[in-house]
């Protein structure tokens, strides 16, 4: 990239989902290999500081915070934009979102600075988001370069046939190595009492945004199956979103809230994942989740459904087992399979993990994107 060896991502969110994940793996992966990243965060005045910056901050990556505020209009933040391009000697810009994609835009437009875009999923869950989703692709016709993280998303977005020849898939990779050591904090009895879980039971969970994208309610729909005929089951489910409440009255609809529990956002998200017996992905709509290819770095047996780059990752009864979206039945008969089958269960994960060594390494992902800013900035 001659001289200029900075990235610059550009991302809108509060949480730390699947999309803050990659971009997070990607920084520690350009570090390594001599690309300096550094990450640009919308700010919501009045809203807390975005969880990305601060665990970003925390491993030395540098964050750049850009106050948006409606009442500004468009100008400042697309001046503070153009700001840190010039501070920070910034190659590419690299947006992750819509409203990242847009002031790609304008910064093209205005002040010729090239951009590419990652695409991790379009949901058009509402008008809204297919009205964002729409200018998203204005945005990408002027990107060099368009990247989707599972084939499913390069074909959506490949329907715009002016598209076509600029969209290429990476995969998501996560830091293998992060999930193989078990952390010296992780006490499993301790965890579970603060949790409010009883000693002995076996323990199923999901963790992502509490969205329709993700289908939790038909996990309930499937426990409630389970819990009739075992009591010895609790469910954990742990993320924050708009769906908390409506999930919540359907546990205690089916008067199952006492083996329900909504744990919100989680800072240890790893220790919740390595409490489960079972981790459980019920979405109807995917590109390729961060915490399935998580769940499977840390040996756990895996149920999910069939959306998305999952199929492409998920070999039924080989490291996982694979249903149809919305097959709330074969969710439950899946899930009563794994807790009572431990010698399947052993098969899964461990080829599961080695699935993950071989194909989603941070390393492989990162390799891809560096091949692809080269090729920009020549």
């Amino acid at each position: 990239m001659k001289s200029k060896k900075s990235v610059l991502h550009l991302i809108h969110s509060g949480g730390f989902y699947g999309a803050e994940a990659v971009i997070l793996n990607l920084s520690l992966g350009l570090k390594e290999s001599g690309i300096t990243p550094v990450i640009g965060c919308f700010w919501d005045k009045g809203m807390v500081q975005p969880a990305l910056g601060k665990i970003a901050e925390a491993k030395s990556i540098k964050v750049r915070y850009i106050e948006f505020n409606r009442k500004t209009g468009l100008v400042s933040p697309l001046k503070k934009i153009h700001r840190i391009v010039r501070e920070e000697n910034i190659a590419i810009v690299h947006s992750h979102g819509y409203k990242p994609s847009f002031y790609c835009l304008l910064l093209s437009l205005f002040c010729h600075v090239p951009y590419v875009i990652t695409c991790h999923l379009w949901t058009n869950e509402t008008f809204k988001l297919r009205v964002y989703s729409f200018f998203d692709r204005i945005s990408m016709l002027f990107a060099r370069k368009v990247i989707a993280v599972s084939h499913p998303i390069a074909k959506d977005i490949g329907s715009w046939k002016k598209l076509r020849k600029k969209v290429i898939v990476i995969n998501n990779g996560i830091d293998i190595d992060k999930y193989s050591n078990c952390s010296s904090s992780f006490d499993p009895k301790k965890l579970r009492e603060e949790l409010g879980l009883q000693e002995n039971t076996k323990l199923v969970g999901t963790l992502g945004r509490l969205t329709l994208q993700k289908a939790h309610h038909c996990l309930i729909e499937a426990a409630k199956d389970i819990l009739e005929k075992d009591k010895n089951v609790e469910f954990i489910i742990a993320g924050e979103g708009p769906r908390l409440q409506f999930l919540q009255k359907m546990t205690e609809d089916y008067g199952i809230s006492n083996q329900f529990h909504f744990l919100g956002f989680r800072k240890d998200a790893i220790n919740i994942l390595r409490l489960l017996d079972v981790f459980v992905l019920s979405s109807i709509d995917e590109g390729l989740p961060i915490v399935l290819l998580e769940a499977m770095s840390l040996g756990k047996p895996i149920l999910t459904t069939d959306v998305g780059e999952i199929p492409l990752v998920i070999g039924n009864y080989s490291n996982g087992i694979i249903i149809k979206k919305g097959d709330v039945e074969q969710l439950a008969i899946g899930i009563t399979r794994l807790l009572g089958d431990d010698n399947l269960c052993k098969k899964l994960a461990n080829y599961a993990k080695e699935t993950v060594k071989n194909r989603f390494s941070i390393d492989r992902m990162t390799k891809q994107y560096v091949e692809v800013f080269l090729s920009i900035h020549k």
